[in-house]
């Protein structure tokens, strides 16, 4: 049985007479990494465990999760243009309000607010990035839809 396998998210078998069956398989995609008991698991943006290592996967970010995660970090996470969300190291939400991350080899953080308009933020976010991505240290404040804004430091 297919679905027994967590890394498939669903899949569709077709049977076309006389002796042929297709089977079309949707894979789940990893959004991040959380963090349990020195145990990193591989996630999907539903939260579904897709993979569990002793080290930290290449390439995906690791959550930190509120109680009760309603889906805020990865509504943000899958807002962001892939290179973009390549560069996100930790994501942080305290609330759903709260949303905040650090950038990869960098000592640049994101201020983000909540996950309303991240489409926009994510827009703002990238064009912030390719004006100040290589000025150092310092924190990307997208959190006010109205206003953007880079702090050296």
């Amino acid at each position: 049985n297919l679905s027994e396998f967590t890394l498939i998210r669903s899949f569709v078998i077709e049977l076309i007479p006389p002796n042929t069956m297709r089977v079309e398989i949707d894979e789940r995609e990893p959004i991040g990494v959380v963090v349990s008991d020195s145990v990193f698991q591989l996630v999907d943006p539903a939260g579904i465990v897709i993979e569990e290592t002793l080290e930290r996967p290449d390439g995906v970010p690791i959550l930190d999760l509120p109680r009760g995660d309603d889906g805020t970090v990865s509504e943000v996470l899958l807002a962001l243009p892939a290179d973009v969300l390549a560069r996100v190291n930790r994501i942080t939400a305290t609330t759903r309000d709260d949303v905040s991350f650090t950038l990869r080899d960098s000592e640049q953080s994101v201020v983000w607010g909540s996950a309303e308009s991240s489409d926009r933020k994510a827009v703002i976010l990238a064009a912030l990035l390719t004006q100040w991505g290589d000025s150092g240290a310092g924190e990307y404040d997208v959190s006010a839809t109205g206003s953007a804004v880079f702090r050296e430091g």
